[in-house]
């Protein structure tokens, strides 16, 4: 239920371009960080969401390896997310590629080991949750704690002298005899007496105050992690002490102290411009989003099974330039924006065309196909349609609530107009939009989609709701723009295409709508909407250019 706070910081943090270094910080050691208001500390706290979000067995009977397998999780999201490097591949045996022995694997673990990650692992197990409440509402608390408290003790209190009451009378022989023997023996008055605090006591359990609350990390118990050996939490090798690999310590390694978890350690070597890997992959990301394929096309894996960087000077030169700039993630996207590389047309030259057919020298900007979200976003934008209200929840289930295949879909509406980027993400349940047009399913971290063209893709635009909603609130647009043909075929092209139609183009639109208008049970509104589903589908429309 709290899940959508960590999405709405992250929106945050990218709108404020807050430095990429403190991103990190803040993520993986949101909650160690001194913090100058209550709200910051708020904000740092949703922050360490990232380590708690994920795929979990919650109904895992064995606890040890459902906490291993938490940290894996963790582990193998970080290595990707900010180092390009598959360390969880090191679980089990030394990794059979690159540098990452099984012992540095559990140098590491021990970081997320001495990290409260969970709340519970008993029975039904429990994701850790941080209080947000204001200085008021944490009053309020604390009043509500001292008062259940105080309602307990009134009940025990009641026990113990009734119990007294019974040893007096001989009543109740053993002074050590259990609550329950002592409850047996109690009068009907005192048995109702007794019935009524404790109900007492839970009805005011049951008012404890509704709070704010988000999905995070806190310090856990200093501790080390054995070599599992193969994996297996039956069979302990060597305890290892809190490190980072050796391969990617440039320079001076953290220092893990007994006191601490060691994860502010952790990130502040992570987010240090000495690291030889975390400016690389975040730029490459970042030139993947906007080129379709990054200097290092496998965006996640910069080890010895990943692709070698088409352009490994301009790479490191847009590191340093990233780290020179603050880290600035909008001076990143200026720089790249702005270059001739990104400005290039999509036309192709022949005589190039034969020398780098892939285009890997970007001589020419190659086409990509919208993501799935971007393309329901555009859809809703040119049909007036996108509510841009930013923040909140759209899913419709209280905190720690659970629900399963045969209730998700009644629980999870996807015909909101808001962006894309706030429908619930439900891993047994995904938009199918998304599915089909490659969206990732959610489980594990993904940099790099892959692009596929399939007939339910077509089939989408040509039945699909989104889209026949769209084309039929973009046809209302044209008729209110324009009485004519002529004009509310120029709108359509302009509002979906950006550009004017040519005389072809606008001939064949104006042949269309009347052909359409006269066919029986038409009416003007159908053949235009019919005329925009046309435009909607075409290939200028779904690809980027």
């Amino acid at each position: 239920g709290n899940a959508w706070r960590y999405r709405d910081y992250v929106v945050a943090a990218f709108n404020n371009n807050m430095p990429y270094n403190q991103f990190i910080l803040e993520q993986i050691a949101g909650d160690l960080l001194p913090s100058q208001s209550l709200e910051e500390k708020h904000l740092r706290s949703i922050a360490t969401g990232y380590l708690v979000l994920g795929p979990k067995v919650l109904a895992e009977v064995d606890k040890q390896k459902m906490e291993m397998d938490i940290i894996d999780e963790q582990i193998d999201t970080l290595g990707k997310t900010f180092l390009g490097m598959t360390l969880g591949c090191a679980r089990c045996h030394d990794h059979k590629f690159d540098p990452i022995a099984t012992a540095e694997y559990y140098s590491l673990a021990g970081v997320f080991k001495s990290t409260k990650t969970m709340e519970s692992l008993v029975t039904i197990a429990k994701w850790n949750e941080n209080s947000l409440a204001s200085a008021k509402e944490q009053k309020q608390v604390d009043e509500h704690t001292s008062q259940v408290s105080q309602s307990k003790k009134k009940a025990e209190d009641f026990l113990g002298a009734q119990r007294k009451k019974l040893e007096e009378e001989n009543k109740l022989k053993d002074k050590k005899a259990p609550a329950k023997e002592v409850e047996a023996a109690l009068g009907e008055s005192a048995k109702a007496e007794l019935k009524k605090l404790r109900e007492e006591t839970a009805a005011l359990e049951k008012a404890a105050p509704d709070l704010p609350s988000a999905m995070g990390v806190n310090e856990g118990k200093v501790t080390e992690v054995a070599i599992h050996i193969r994996g297996s939490t039956d069979r302990l090798g060597k305890m290892m002490p809190r490190a980072v690999p050796v391969a990617l310590s440039q320079g001076k390694p953290p220092v893990f102290t007994e006191k601490t978890s060691g994860r502010l350690e952790l990130a502040r070597w992570l987010a240090s411009p000495s690291n030889p890997l975390t400016a690389r992959v975040m730029v490459n990301r970042v030139w993947r989003w906007h080129f379709g394929q990054g200097l290092v096309p496998s965006t996640d894996n910069f080890g010895l099974l990943g692709e070698k960087p088409t352009h490994p000077q301009l790479l490191d030169w847009l590191a340093n330039h990233f780290i020179e700039e603050k880290w600035s993630i909008k001076d990143l996207h200026r720089t790249i924006l702005f270059s001739s590389a990104y400005r290039q047309a999509s036309a192709v030259i022949a005589e190039n065309a034969v020398k780098d057919p892939g285009g890997k020298l970007y001589w020419r900007f190659t086409p990509r196909r919208l993501e799935g979200e971007v393309l329901r976003d555009s859809l809703l934008s040119v049909s007036g349609q996108l509510d841009k209200t930013m923040g909140g929840s759209l899913l419709q289930v209280k905190n720690r609530a659970f629900f399963f295949d045969h209730t998700s879909k009644d629980m999870t509406k996807y015909d909101s107009l808001r962006r894309s980027i706030y429908l619930p993400v439900v891993r047994n349940n995904l938009y199918p939009v998304f599915s089909l047009f490659d969206g990732t399913d959610a489980a594990v971290a993904n940099g790099d989609r892959a692009v596929t063209t399939i007939a339910p893709q077509a089939l989408f635009f040509l039945n699909g709701k989104l889209v026949l909603d769209c084309a039929e609130a973009l046809a209302k647009k044209a008729l209110q723009a324009s009485p004519d043909f002529h004009g509310q075929v120029q709108y359509l092209y302009s509002a979906s295409l950006g550009r004017s139609a040519t005389e072809m183009e606008a001939a064949r639109g104006k042949e269309f709508l009347l052909r359409a208008g006269q066919l029986p049970g038409s009416s003007p509104l159908q053949a235009l909407a019919a005329f925009s589903q046309v435009v909607l589908s075409c290939n200028e429309f779904v690809t980027l250019r």
